[in-house]
């Protein structure tokens, strides 16, 4: 579980990428303490920063917006909360709204707070972008009324039936900048890009891996990296559910321990070849972050000892990833000349592109 002294990084990350979060834990133990002295961190730089705190159980649909009669002109006219930040009116407003026992609104209120948290415009009010929601509640099991309220949604718009498509999802997720050790993971590990007929299937109501979710943790290892952080394991586990999270992370700790970099330059030719499939995947990961240009054709020679689909890979992620060196690197003599030297690598990856 994640502790108190967790919770303040975890909020200045969510604010940096955008991301809403919704915290779970005991009544009374200090979570909207924390909240409040977060953001008072954050407006010690950036003075315009808001806090709003409100309570889930006693807000109602006109809580966002309410249409009134107008006597004179014998017209409806639509008013908005002011409570609430609404992008129409500053659309550059920063902060953060807290709603507290998020699970406990009724359902009406509910659909509006969907729609809030989905920035969608409710006739004229709408959540300003640079402005996240967190939320908590004491419990985070599944509600009945949840599931009625979706059906109730679902009815007012045509069902179309759509999947993940892995061969369109990946080239997307490595074009966006997806992180190598997400993609080298799904590469390795497909049928985790979407599991939500798994979850399905175990009857539970809890997070789950989708697109969606893989993009927001790959937006938070980066944000972690950039501020020399580690991302926690209930942050994981948070976006992309419990079982997904935890073979998620031993994989990245298997990037980490398994192939040390330094015995790859050492000795190409005699260094470890792990045995798991899943290795493989985790140390072309590694090293397509790691290969310096200097170092570059030991790594060749290296990675010349694994099959096709992971040579591949490989220079995927270099091409795709966020290595310093990847300029330098791709337009090199040595580098060029390796791949002249590999046509039917070049065959695969332009069916692939």
């Amino acid at each position: 579980m994640t502790s108190l002294s967790e919770m303040k990084n975890i909020i200045k990350r969510a604010v940096r990428t955008g991301t809403n979060v919704h915290f779970s834990g005991n009544p009374g133990i200090g979570k909207t303490s924390i909240i409040e002295q977060t953001v008072q961190d954050i407006q010690q730089k950036d003075k315009d920063f808001k806090l709003w705190i409100l309570y889930t159980p006693a807000m109602s649909p006109l809580d966002f917006t309410a249409v009134v009669p107008d006597m004179k002109t014998r017209q409806l006219l639509t008013m908005y909360n002011t409570r609430l930040p609404n992008a129409f009116d500053c659309p550059d407003q920063r902060g953060i709204v807290f709603l507290g026992e998020f699970w406990n609104a009724d359902q009406d209120t509910n659909k509006c707070l969907q729609k809030y948290l989905n920035n969608e415009d409710m006739g004229g009010f709408m959540k300003p972008k640079n402005v996240i929601v967190i939320s908590d509640s004491n419990d985070i099991a599944h509600h009945s009324g949840v599931v009625s309220q979706s059906l109730a949604l679902l009815s007012r718009s045509r069902s179309v039936t759509v999947f993940c498509d892995v061969k369109t999802t990946m080239p997307h997720f490595e074009d966006i900048g997806v992180v190598s050790s997400v993609v080298s993971f799904l590469t390795a590990r497909p049928d985790l890009i979407d599991n939500f007929e798994q979850l399905l299937s175990t009857n539970t109501r809890t997070q789950w891996a989708n697109p969606r979710s893989w993009v927001r943790l790959s937006n938070a290892i980066k944000d972690a990296e950039a501020h020399d952080e580690e991302l926690t394991e209930d942050e994981i586990i948070g976006d992309i559910g419990e079982a997904v999270g935890r073979e998620f992370i031993g994989f990245v700790r298997a990037m980490k321990t398994l192939v040390k970099y330094t015995d790859i330059v050492a000795n190409p030719e005699q260094a470890e070849i792990p045995g798991a499939v899943s290795d493989r995947y985790a140390v072309m990961a590694m090293l397509a972050e790691s290969v310096q240009f200097k170092e570059a054709t030991s790594v060749f020679s290296y990675v010349d000892r694994y099959d096709q689909e992971l040579q591949v890979l490989f220079m995927r992620l270099l091409y795709k990833g966020r290595n310093p060196d990847m300029k330098k690197i791709t337009e090199s003599e040595k580098f060029v000349g390796w791949i002249k030297s590999k046509p039917e690598l070049i065959e695969i990856i332009s069916k692939r592109a």
